[in-house]
């Protein structure tokens, strides 16, 4: 498991080392330079979609080939890209507290609001991972998009319908 985390980060980091610099340092000046805290909440979702873009690039590199020569479960392979995401979203959540932590401006809110909009977008964040990485393994990576933005707007379509049904003195 350590080796197939191992495997996924460097995939990551070699692939990105300057994105990951440039979107850290614009999102985190945006949203301090220019009073846009949202930036940081989107901050934990674009961490969450890097390590998406892994399954890409497995992919590309026919990692699922050599994959089932190794001596690990088709299992271990998934668990891994679920640690990683986990971790990359704990990570996006505990940089954007730190840059709010360090942000003079006083629109910023509470430290309560802080954090109940971080884990907000980690909820989201988590959402979204457990619909593609099971998709993507299922349809591919490419296919996989497509079906995880119908079912996204299949879910917020019922969710508007239902909104609507209901009768409107409750």
């Amino acid at each position: 498991m350590k080796g197939l985390l191992y495997k996924d980060l460097c995939t990551l980091t070699s692939r990105y080392k300057k994105n990951f610099l440039v979107v850290f340092v614009l999102y985190i000046v945006w949203a301090i330079l220019f009073d846009m805290p949202f930036m940081l909440y989107a901050l934990v979702f674009v961490l969450g979609l890097y390590v998406q873009t892994s399954l890409s690039f497995d992919e590309q590199s026919r990692w699922d080939v050599y994959g089932r020569t190794l001596p690990v479960t088709p299992a271990a392979m998934v668990g891994s890209k679920f640690i990683l995401g986990g971790c990359a979203i704990l990570a996006g959540c505990l940089i954007a507290f730190l840059a709010f932590v360090f942000d003079p401006s006083e629109t910023k809110g509470s430290p309560e609001e802080v954090l109940l909009g971080l884990l907000a977008a980690a909820c989201l964040t988590c959402f979204y991972f457990s619909l593609s990485m099971p998709l993507g393994y299922k349809f591919g990576s490419d296919r996989a998009r497509t079906a995880v933005i119908l079912a996204i707007f299949m879910l917020v379509g019922g969710l508007a319908a239902a909104a609507f049904a209901l009768p409107q003195g409750m």
